[in-house]
């Protein structure tokens, strides 16, 4: 299928493009790497009237230590995220996460920014999610910064686009996907980050078993309070799927994910601890 007709602008600088989304109409929409977008663009899933282009923005594409944080920029791909050694050593669960999107093609041309937007399972939000990562916005007026978790729970503004990313520093963390195959979207996925020892203070967040990736703040409230324990784990993992009401899809029916969610949460958090140096479940 053909694509409806479209204007299109492409920019070169930053300013340029965050003026032309002030006065942008309603169904307009940005492109970087483009991976999801052409592909709706293609089936007319969407309606877009015009297309900015922001893919050769390179104050957008950057890897930066601010103090203890590494700051990605939101036009970073993929695949750099996937080999970059300053990210793995950062935010493992990260890295594991950008290996498992797509194909060697798709991870040359997604953008991280891109990534967080695309969607209900995405890899990078449930990885960046556990790690406590906050976003950073800017528009033609000024910039603002919000957490992971209120980006895949609430966007952005029409006018806003993402800087970036900003991730705390771990102690360790993991990332796990169940998927048909290694390149298809996560049936259902999790990651660990372990912040400190004593006491112990982690964070965990899912993909696949909500209309958006999620966080599992009621499984770090009961492991702080209660230690580690795959009984208990279990438990309020099963709670947080029976909360957030996971999809029934043709991979995966909402009791498999409910069942499948706790095990890989454990696996998760299980590789987080060994590499921080820690104990096992019991």
């Amino acid at each position: 299928m053909r694509p409806e007709r479209f204007e299109f602008e492409r920019y070169a600088s930053l300013g340029a493009a965050l003026a032309s989304l002030r006065d942008a109409p309603p169904d307009s929409r940005v492109l970087a790497g483009g991976q999801s977008l052409l592909k709706q663009i293609r089936e007319r899933s969407v309606h877009v009237v015009r297309l900015f282009d922001i893919s050769g923005l390179e104050e957008l594409n950057f890897l930066n230590y601010e103090g203890t944080a590494l700051t990605v920029g939101a036009l970073v791909s993929l695949t750099r995220l996937a080999v970059e050694p300053r990210v793995a050593t950062h935010s493992m669960a990260l890295a594991e996460a950008a290996r498992r999107v797509g194909d060697v093609q798709v991870r040359s041309r997604a953008t991280l920014g891109g990534n967080l937007l695309s969607g209900w399972s995405g890899d990078l939000a449930v990885a960046l999610m556990a790690s406590g990562a906050s976003v950073d916005l800017c528009h033609h007026a000024g910039a603002r910064s919000i957490t992971v978790d209120e980006l895949v729970c609430d966007g952005c503004n029409r006018d806003e686009l993402i800087r970036g990313v900003s991730i705390p520093a771990v102690r360790a963390s993991a990332f796990v996907k169940l998927s048909r195959r290694a390149a298809d979207p996560a049936i259902v996925s999790a990651a660990a980050a372990v912040f400190a020892v004593r006491p112990l203070r982690i964070g965990l967040a899912a993909g696949g078993v909500h209309g958006h990736p999620i966080r599992l703040a009621a499984v770090e409230n009961l492991i702080s309070s209660s230690g580690l324990s795959k009984q208990g784990i279990a438990a309020a993992c099963d709670a947080a799927a029976v909360e957030h009401s996971p999809p029934s899809t043709p991979h995966g029916s909402a009791d498999y994910r409910r069942r499948v969610l706790p095990i890989l949460v454990q696996r998760a958090l299980q590789t987080a601890l060994t590499r921080a140096g820690l104990g096992v479940l019991t």
